[in-house]
């Protein structure tokens, strides 16, 4: 299909083709580096192409008017998220544990081929771990689990990349049509107030990108994966409490004074009876009988002087409600209370195991929302130093994780590399964390210079046997062989 550049009715093509002779001021880095990306993403145009109705969308006709219902719910149960994460301790440590699983021994970019272009772009790759530490790492983990959403801003120079920002996803939005495609590329997200909603700032498609966690078609935006930890988490939180509260109240001891005069065996008048809560120290209006805040209440009467201590509630220890609640809790939670030491005697060995596999697993979700960002970022840095990301094939490797013991992993990865299933690079990095290798690539020239020492170390050693061979047969031909009593005569 053709596309006709649009001409004033009349035009022949001489006037539009015209081009000044005075050349124009030159246009901005961000310009120039706009139209290279845009080159780069060849963007199609939706009206050249089959697409019809709204796909972002049931209700076309009132879509901008939910925008701002997006915007309030989006602010609203990210500050939730947050809340949940920073006032409990088992929702916290289940978040951390999933992230740090996820990024543990970082990534590493490996470039297909290793000449020319292959060859720079692999320098360009080994420094990416530079702009992507491991903290950095944990810190897009966690805002992708807690707000959903991941808004990563590359800051660079003319040259290349300075570093990667993530912005808060609280105050970003995403400036999509109907259908959820950008509509102006040099304003694809802007960054706003969440006190005034006024805008801050501006983003180009080309210096930021956007990773959305479990999204769904409509949405512009991804869902926190504590999203769904809010209702079991304010249930729970509501049994604790009372468990708390009934615990003070209903759980102390309870002790009955009885004052009378022991020789008469009459009971004590109401005289007698304020007097010995005076002389020991039961004051009035201090320690009160329903105090709930009372650690040990004391109920007097008239009567022989004799104590009685009344057991408290002897049914504090059944909480099988709130261990229902907390069972509801961790279905929903990215690591389950299981792995976190929580309730395990219930759960034996193999179970443990199936769920620790199961988990591992899911991780590799984060893997991949994470290359997202780290793919986008290194074909800027390809961009900027003048290579084609087209021309460059590569890969993103994560550190795998198993649950093996140490000595299993070792003993399983020496086997494979025995029977050669495995490439030594593969070994050697599977070992590394076990090792203390912190570089790969040197420790397998390393490997290879060894290699090489063992292999001249020993055709020195067959020609030392040839001449003592031969001196040994007096210089005649033995077809190869020698006896070996002439041999070790001579090197003895």
């Amino acid at each position: 299909m053709k596309v006709y550049r649009n001409r004033a009715k009349g035009d022949s093509g001489a006037i539009s083709a015209f081009r000044p002779s005075q050349k124009t001021k030159p246009v901005g880095f961000l310009a120039r580096f706009q139209q290279a990306v845009e080159r780069f993403l060849n963007p199609i145009d939706p009206d050249l192409t089959s697409a019809q109705g709204a796909a972002g969308t049931s209700a076309p006709s009132t879509y901008f008017q939910t925008l701002w219902a997006q915007r309030y719910e989006k602010a609203a149960y990210i500050a939730d998220c947050n809340e949940v994460y920073l006032e409990d301790g088992r929702v916290k440590k289940s978040v951390d544990m999933y992230v740090r699983e996820a990024v543990r021994g970082g990534f590493k970019i490996k470039i297909e081929g290793g000449a020319g272009l292959s060859s720079k772009a692999q320098k360009l790759a080994d420094s990416m771990v530079d702009f992507a530490p491991s903290d950095l790492l944990e810190e897009w983990g966690r805002n992708l689990l807690i707000e959903g959403d991941l808004f990563a801003q590359m800051v660079c120079t003319e040259k290349d990349l300075v570093k990667i920002v993530s912005m808060p996803a609280a105050g970003m939005e995403r400036l999509s049509d109907d259908s959820d495609e950008i509509i102006d590329t040099k304003r694809a997200f802007s960054q706003v107030d969440t006190q005034t909603w006024s805008d801050i700032a501006y983003f180009s498609a080309a210096l930021m990108t956007q990773v959305r966690w479990t999204h769904r078609s409509g949405n512009r935006y991804g869902t926190p994966e504590l999203i769904a930890v809010r209702r079991p988490w304010r249930i729970l939180k509501l049994l604790e409490e009372s468990m708390a509260i009934r615990s003070m109240t209903r759980a102390a001891l309870v002790r009955h004074h009885k004052v009378g005069d022991p020789a008469s065996g009459n009971p004590g008048t109401k005289t007698d009876l304020d007097n010995y809560k005076a002389e020991n120290g039961f004051v009035e209006g201090k320690r009160e009988v329903w105090d709930p805040i009372e650690a040990a209440r004391d109920i007097f009467s008239n009567g022989l002087v004799t104590i009685e201590n009344l057991e408290g509630d002897m049914n504090l220890d059944k909480i099988d409600g709130i261990r229902y609640a907390q069972n509801v809790l961790g279905c929903v939670l990215p690591t389950p209370l299981i792995l976190m030491s929580n309730d395990v005697e219930s759960v034996n060995r193999d179970v443990f195991k199936d769920v620790m596999r199961l988990w591992l697993q899911s991780t590799v979700r984060l893997n991949e929302a994470l290359d997202v960002v780290l793919r986008f970022a290194f074909d800027l840095r390809l961009i900027l130093n003048g290579i084609d990301p087209d021309l460059i094939q590569y890969n993103v490797i994560w550190t795998t994780s198993n649950i093996e013991t140490p000595s299993e992993e070792i003993s399983s990865t020496v086997a494979q590399r025995g029977a050669k299933l495995i490439s030594r690079r593969a070994a050697v990095t599977k070992l590394a964390q076990h090792n203390g290798v912190e570089d790969v690539d040197s420790e397998l020239k390393e490997l290879d210079g060894e290699d090489e020492a063992e292999q001249a170390q020993h055709l020195d050693t067959t020609a030392e046997e040839a001449k003592i061979a031969a001196k040994a047969t007096n210089g005649k031909p033995t077809n190869g062989k020698a006896k070996k009593d002439d041999i070790l005569a001579l090197v003895n």
